[in-house]
């Protein structure tokens, strides 16, 4: 506001001006003549000097009344100014002081252009001037009549009063001037400190807010591993005490219920890894872990994981991979392998008949991998167009009332969708009620050499050679004889992991902290030791390293058997000098292939699966 009122005000003054210097110039013009006719000095070329002079303001006057661009008016008076100096000064001889009284006017025209201005006009002007001196003293210019020396006088004195004039009002506009650049020099730096000021208290604000979500976010994390841990330690006795159960001779009746005990105790560790992968996820510690491994190996295994439910259903189960589809690449297989099953579990879910298909097919390739695209078709229920975009967000599903027909939490989709972002790709669905749906999934994935190893593989064998190769039988029939420290100080746990080392013929060697362990490591040899990370006396990551320090056992496999699931407690693990992490609960599946092959470490003859 300042600064418009300021620059209005500057144009209305100039304005002002320059009707005042018309009016004056006029004046001066009447003035001389009437002067030139009292002494009797009056001729034609005076004459014409002051109409010129008359009618050039005339014009000025009429440009500056209908409001015409301020520099048009003061290009006429710089041109006014200058004719009449250049004229007096012809007509009157440089020595005249009229053609000098005429410098005021000329420094308010180079005003009127601008201050800029001002002193170039004066300048150029001296110069004609002085030029035009130079002219008269070297007599090339024509002798004129000097005119009578008193109305030399009298128009001198009138223009160097005008002048005085004009130099008064341009100063007291310039100081107005000045007056208001201070003012708004002043409210700018005003407004600068109060928006610093506001900066700074919004970055105090914001630096605040930032502290109080990253101790939010440690505190959910915390709870997070601490409600994991709480949970996992009774979630073992309930999956490794069904999954006995259930390897050994039941009742149909019994063995019916501890079936739906065991898929119960499943779903529940389900939503319980799902909660901390989208607790990682959302903090970006979740970090994708390369590895060469077998493309098509991995669809026999993802397969072979939802065949009992497709099979109870009479679903079709079949495999498509394009030639073009490199057998083995580098990528994540575990992640890879959460998205494809937890697309094929939502396809068999929601499909009553008819068939299931996992197809693969390359998207683009070049030199430093390929471009993947991952799709699982059924002929299930299919989903309305409104709800496609909306079911790869958190807790949302199709359908709420699916939740109750069919179980889930709505994470599945969600976390498929961060996992392939993580993986250079996307995930989408096509689908229409009624017709079935196709979910998709892109990856892009490095080359690998491995395919130098051979195409071995207990999923590439038949189902007799998958039986020869179980783990549990060659643990039986090649390891029976090896010595297994057990170190955890839960007697639950100690019975769960016991127990299934029993059922493959694994003598073991209970210790009760990490105190105990390594009193017996020093005193005899093991194996493998597994190893509980959280225990009174003495924690497993401490224990690991005195034992470490043992010769004996410097280079004894130890596993961290730990309800501690998060990256973070693996890493933790590695750098204490334990060569694996597995985290309960503990199941066969996962239990003795892990067991397997740390024990193979020490006698590598041993022929083994994959």
């Amino acid at each position: 506001m300042l600064q418009t009122y300021t620059h209005s005000t500057g144009i209305d003054r100039r304005a002002w001006f320059l009707r005042v210097a018309c009016i004056c110039i006029a004046l001066a013009g009447l003035g001389l003549n009437a002067a030139y006719v009292l002494e009797g000095a009056f001729d034609a070329r005076r004459v014409s000097v002051n109409i010129v002079m008359l009618s050039v303001v005339a014009v000025v006057w009429l440009i500056q009344a209908r409001g015409h661009l301020r520099l048009a008016s003061a290009v006429l008076l710089v041109t006014i100014t200058g004719a009449i100096g250049v004229l007096s000064a012809v007509n009157g001889g440089f020595r005249a002081p009229v053609a000098w009284a005429f410098l005021p006017l000329i420094v308010f025209a180079g005003w009127m252009l601008g201050a800029r201005w001002a002193a170039a006009t004066f300048l150029a002007v001296v110069a004609i001037l002085i030029a035009l001196f130079g002219l008269e003293a070297a007599h090339l210019l024509p002798e004129q009549a000097p005119g009578s020396i008193r109305v030399q006088i009298v128009v001198t004195l009138f223009m160097l009063t005008l002048g005085c004039l004009l130099f008064l009002l341009i100063g007291r506009d310039m100081a107005a001037g000045l007056r208001a650049a201070t003012e708004l020099r002043e409210a700018l730096r005003a407004s600068n400190e109060a928006l610093e000021a506001k900066v700074s208290e919004r970055t105090r604000d914001l630096e605040a807010a930032k502290n109080l979500a990253e101790i939010a976010s440690r505190a959910k994390g915390a709870f997070l591993a601490n409600m994991s841990h709480e949970i996992r330690t009774p979630m073992n006795a309930i999956v490794g005490f069904s999954q006995i159960l259930l390897r050994g001779d039941l009742p149909p009746v019994a063995r019916q219920q501890v079936q739906h005990m065991a898929q119960a105790a499943d779903h529940l560790l389900l939503l319980i890894n799902d909660v901390l992968d989208i607790s990682k996820i959302e903090s970006g510690k979740l970090v994708l872990e390369p590895t060469p491994f077998d493309l098509r190996a991995l669809f026999t295994r993802l397969l072979t994981l939802v065949e009992t439910n497709a099979r109870a259903k009479k679903l079709g189960l079949f495999h498509e991979i394009e030639d073009a589809v490199p057998r083995w690449v580098v990528g994540d297989p575990t992640r890879l392998t959460q998205i494809l099953l937890n697309f094929l579990g939502n396809a068999v879910k929601f499909t009553e008949s008819g068939a299931i298909i996992l197809r693969c097919i390359v998207q683009a390739s070049d030199d430093e991998g390929v471009l993947l695209r991952f799709e699982v078709q059924d002929t299930g229920i299919g989903i309305a167009k409104d709800a496609q975009e909306r079911i790869f967000q958190p807790f949302e599903q199709a359908d709420p009332s699916s939740t109750r027909g069919y179980g889930g939490t709505g994470l599945g989709l969600s976390i498929s969708r961060q996992l392939a972002q993580l993986m250079g790709g996307s995930v989408g669905v096509e689908s229409a009620v009624g017709r079935g749906s196709l979910f998709w999934a892109t990856a892009r994935l490095g080359l690998s050499n491995a395919a130098q190893q051979g195409a071995g593989g207990a999923e590439s064998l038949s189902a007799a050679e998958r039986l020869f190769f179980a783990p549990e039988r060659i643990l039986r029939h090649h390891f029976n004889a090896s010595r297994i420290l057990l170190v955890e100080d839960n007697e639950v746990n100690r019975l769960v992991a016991g127990s299934q080392l029993a059922l493959v013929g694994l003598g073991v060697t209970e210790a009760h902290n990490g105190a105990e362990a390594l009193a017996l490591c020093e005193s005899r040899d093991f194996d493998l030791i597994l190893m509980d990370l959280h225990m009174p006396v003495m924690d497993g990551q401490s224990a690991a390293r005195a034992i470490r320090q043992l010769p004996q056992h410097a280079e004894t496999p130890i596993i961290a058997l730990t309800a501690d699931a998060f990256s973070e407690d693996r890493q933790r693990s590695l750098e204490a000098g334990m060569n694996d992490h597995l985290a309960k609960p503990i199941t066969p599946d996962t239990f003795y292939p892990r067991i397997l092959r740390w024990l193979s470490v020490k006698r590598p003859g041993v022929l083994l699966p994959g």
